[in-house]
């Protein structure tokens, strides 16, 4: 049926998985280590806050179990959900302040791969 609506051939794989219960994660967990070079915070727009988004999505740190910021449906604005999830993996890894801000700290320990 979305292909009737001339949806891109992705949308309908990504649409039948998460029908199935099957969601697919592409590159996600190859999302690359050592590739975080800025800050980011609350407000913060780009492509490293969607890198961000896909490695907390796919270590189980998930933005959104839906919608924006859901696996396979990371966007390029930091909010106040990928803020949880950063707090999440901050507790998770013994960082303090456990803030929700990717500052050096939580940026050197996502970039080693721990």
């Amino acid at each position: 049926m979305l292909a009737s609506f001339n949806a891109d051939a992705d949308i309908i794989a990504k649409v039948k998985a998460s029908l199935e219960g099957t969601v697919t994660t592409g590159s996600v967990t190859s999302t690359a280590v050592g590739v975080f070079k800025s800050n980011l915070t609350v407000g913060s727009l780009g492509s490293e806050v969607k890198a961000l988004q896909e490695y907390l999505n796919a270590n189980g740190y998930v933005i959104a179990s839906s919608g924006p910021g859901s696996p396979g449906n990371e966007t390029t604005m930091f909010g106040s959900l990928t803020k949880a999830a950063v707090i999440k993996y901050q507790k998770a890894k013994g960082i303090t302040p456990a803030v929700g801000y990717f500052g050096a700290k939580t940026r050197a320990a996502v970039n080693s791969g721990s």
